[in-house]
């Protein structure tokens, strides 16, 4: 499963795991400046194991964005029926 910068998942923790992806852990420790100065010109790939653990937590942390959703949904939902009852 490759995700890519500007698709429908273009999500925060999503991005993260493309820029690992293209970048390794290496690009995540640099400032901007450094990287203008030295910018990682080899891409690098993730071991299995951490690319799974990525994954499980972008799908995690979707499953509590979609679950924050829905309550706050049904929170203004009451609300729309409680002033409506008043």
């Amino acid at each position: 499963m490759y995700l890519s910068s500007g698709s429908l998942n273009d999500t925060l923790p999503a991005r993260w795991v493309y820029q690992y992806r293209l970048y390794g852990k290496e690009h995540f420790f640099q400032t901007p400046k450094d990287y203008r100065k030295n910018p990682i010109s080899q891409f690098h790939k993730p071991s299995k194991e951490v690319e799974e653990n990525l994954e499980l937590k972008v799908k995690h942390l979707e499953m509590k964005l979609e679950y924050t959703k829905k309550l706050i949904a049904l929170v203004h939902k009451q609300e729309r029926i409680n002033k409506n009852i008043k």
